[in-house]
C-alpha cells in the first residue's frame, strides 16, 4: 500500500498538462511503473503470506495479453478500413497481406497459450503447496510481461503500418501514375519535342481518369491539378528548351499531387505538409517534389518501422523463450512427481527435448531481430527490393508459424511432461482393471456383499466385519455416502428385515 501511494505521488507531482517536456514526464511515469512493479513482486516473494502462488496471476496476465492484443487488432482494422477508402477494389496482393497480419496475430496468442497452459496446474495433479512454490520465478516470469505487452504491440502495430506501406508503393508502381512524371505517356516518343501542350494535356487527362477509376476521392480534381492543366495545355511546341523545361515541370507537380492526395487519404502525411496548403500559402514555393514524398515515406518506415517491426517481433520470441525456461527452472528447483515406471533416460530425454525447443526459439527470435540491421545500408539493392515489396509482414508470419511447428514436434506436452506414459507391463494391468465393471455400492445384493476369496474366509468375527469389497473392484455412488441410507453388510441383524429394509430405501439389485 505504500509503494502504490507513493507512485500515485510522483504521477500526479509529475503532470501537467501544458509541459515545455512532455517525453520527461511520461519517463517518469515509465519508471516510476516499473519500480513499483519491481518492489511489489519483491515484497511477494519475500513474505509467503503475501505471495501469489495462490493467486490467479496467471489468467490475469493472459487477459491484458489479449487486451494488449486488442489494441493491435484496433490498429489493424483502421488500416484496412483505410485502405478501403482509399482504393475500392484491393488487389490480390494487398488482400494476402491483410490474411498475413491476421494470422500473425493469431500465431502471437498461439505461442503465448502453448507457453503458459501449464504454469498454473499442479505438478502432479495435486493442489499447490505455498511453500514449494516460494521461489522468484514467478516474480521474474510475470515483470517480463511488461516488455512482451511492448513487443507484441508494436509488433501488430508494425504489420498495420506496412499494410499502408504497401498501398502506397502500389500506387507509386501504378502506371497511369508513373505516366504524369513522363509527360502522360507510357512510354515517351522519341520526337517527344514535336509535341505540343494540347497533345500532352490530352494524355494527362486519360491517365488521370484511369486514376480515378481505380482510386476514391478527389486525389485528381484539386485546384492545383487544374491550374497545372490548364497551364499546359497553353503550351506550344516544346522544342524551345524553356517549353520542354515548363512541360516536364508542371507534369511533375501534376504528379506529386496526385501521389501526396493518395498517401494523405490512407494516413500519410509528407514533411511538408499537404501540398495544396503549402502552395495556397505560399506561391513562391516550389511543390515538394515525388522523390522528396517518397524520401520522406522511405525514411520513416526504414528508420523506424522497418527496425521496430523486426526487434519487436523477434523480441516477442525471445521473452516468451525465456518464460518458458522460468517454467522450466521452476520444476527442476520445485521437483517434479514422475510416475513410478518412468525411467531416467526417458525423463532426462523430455528434459533435452523441452531446452533444445526453448533454445531453438530463442535463437530463431534473435535472427528475426537482427534483420533490421538491413536499413544500415539504406542504398543496396538488397534492402531496397525487400523494402518496396509484399514480403515484410508474411517473414514475420512464416517466422511465428515455423517456431509452432518446431516447438510443437521438440517440445512435450503438459501431460507427457507431468505424467508419462507407465511401461508396457503396468499400462496393460491398468487397461485391465479399467475395463472390469464397475458396479455402485447401492446396487449391491447381500449375495455379492459376501463374496470373498476362498483363501482369505475365515470364522472370525472381525473377518464377518470386514467389507467384502475393494475400491479397485467397486466405486462409491453418491446415494452410498450419505450416512443415513448406508446399510451395514454385517450377517448380525434381522435377516428377515434386510431385503425389505433394502428396498424401501431403494438401495437393492
Amino acid at each position: 500500500m505504500t509503494t502504490s501511494s507513493v507512485a500515485a505521488l510522483i504521477f500526479g507531482a509529475t503532470y501537467r498538462p501544458d509541459a515545455t517536456y512532455p517525453n520527461v514526464s511520461i519517463a517518469i511515469w515509465l519508471a516510476t511503473s516499473l519500480t513499483e512493479a519491481v518492489l511489489l513482486l519483491s515484497i511477494s516473494w519475500q513474505w509467503k503470506s503475501l505471495s501469489i502462488c495462490k493467486t490467479n496471476l496467471v489468467e490475469r496476465m493472459g487477459t491484458l495479453t489479449l487486451i494488449v492484443m486488442g489494441e493491435g487488432i484496433i490498429a489493424m482494422t483502421d488500416s484496412i478500413s483505410r485502405i478501403l477508402r482509399t482504393l475500392p477494389t484491393p488487389s490480390g496482393v494487398t488482400f494476402g497481406l491483410s490474411i498475413a497480419v491476421i494470422a500473425t496475430c493469431y500465431s502471437i496468442w498461439i505461442l503465448y497459450s502453448d507457453h503458459t497452459n501449464a504454469v498454473d496446474k499442479p505438478k502432479s495433479g495435486k493442489p499447490e503447496k505455498p511453500d514449494i512454490n516460494h521461489s522468484p520465478h514467478r516474480q521474474i516470469w510475470a515483470i517480463l510481461h511488461f516488455p512482451l505487452h511492448f513487443a507484441i504491440l508494436m509488433t501488430l502495430k508494425g504489420c498495420a503500418a506496412f499494410m499502408l506501406w504497401w498501398v502506397a508503393v502500389e500506387a507509386l508502381t501504378f502506371g497511369p501514375i508513373l505516366d504524369l512524371f513522363n509527360l502522360g505517356f507510357s512510354q515517351l516518343p522519341s520526337n517527344y519535342t514535336a509535341l505540343t501542350g494540347s497533345e500532352i494535356h490530352a494524355q494527362l487527362k486519360h491517365a488521370l481518369d484511369s486514376i480515378t477509376d481505380r482510386y476514391i476521392g478527389n486525389i485528381t480534381q484539386t485546384s492545383d491539378i487544374e491550374d497545372n492543366l490548364r497551364k499546359i495545355s497553353t503550351l506550344g511546341l516544346l522544342s524551345d528548351d524553356s517549353t520542354l523545361y515548363s512541360a516536364w515541370d508542371l507534369t511533375y507537380n501534376v504528379g506529386n499531387e496526385v501521389y501526396s492526395n493518395i498517401c494523405s487519404q490512407i494516413g500519410f502525411e509528407n514533411s511538408e505538409g499537404n501540398a495544396s496548403d503549402t502552395t495556397s500559402k505560399d506561391a513562391d514555393r516550389k511543390d515538394p517534389s515525388n522523390a522528396d514524398i517518397i524520401t520522406q515515406f522511405f525514411a520513416e518506415f526504414e528508420g523506424f518501422w522497418f527496425v521496430t517491426l523486426f526487434v519487436a517481433a523477434g523480441s516477442t520470441l525471445m521473452i516468451l523463450a525465456i518464460l518458458r525456461w522460468l517454467y522450466l527452472k521452476g520444476d527442476e528447483d520445485e521437483g517434479k512427481e514422475i510416475r513410478p515406471g518412468t525411467s531416467r533416460f526417458r525423463r532426462v530425454k523430455k528434459e533435452l527435448k523441452s531446452s533444445a525447443a526453448v533454445l531453438a526459439q530463442f535463437l530463431i527470435g534473435a535472427a528475426l531481430a537482427t534483420v533490421a540491421i538491413m536499413n544500415l545500408d539504406q542504398y543496396s539493392n538488397p534492402f531496397n527490393n525487400y523494402i518496396f515489396s509484399a514480403w515484410i509482414v508474411p517473414t514475420v508470419f512464416l517466422t511465428y508459424l515455423f517456431v509452432i511447428i518446431i516447438d510443437n514436434f521438440l517440445y512435450p506436452t503438459y501431460s507427457n511432461v507431468h505424467h508419462p506414459p507407465l511401461p508396457k507391463d503396468n499400462q496393460d494391468e491398468e487397461n485391465e482393471m479399467a475395463a472390469k465393471p464397475k458396479l455402485p455400492v447401492a446396487s449391491l445384493g447381500r449375495r455379492e456383499m459376501r463374496q470373498r476369496p476362498p483363501h482369505d474366509r475365515n470364522s472370525s468375527a472381525s473377518a464377518l466385519l470386514t467389507p467384502r469389497w475393494s475400491p479397485d473392484d467397486y466405486e462409491l455412488g453418491e446415494r452410498s455416502r450419505s450416512p443415513s441410507r448406508t446399510r451395514d453388510p454385517s450377517p448380525y441383524r434381522d435377516e428377515e428385515n434386510y431385503p425389505r429394509a433394502v428396498e424401501e430405501e431403494g438401495l437393492g439389485a
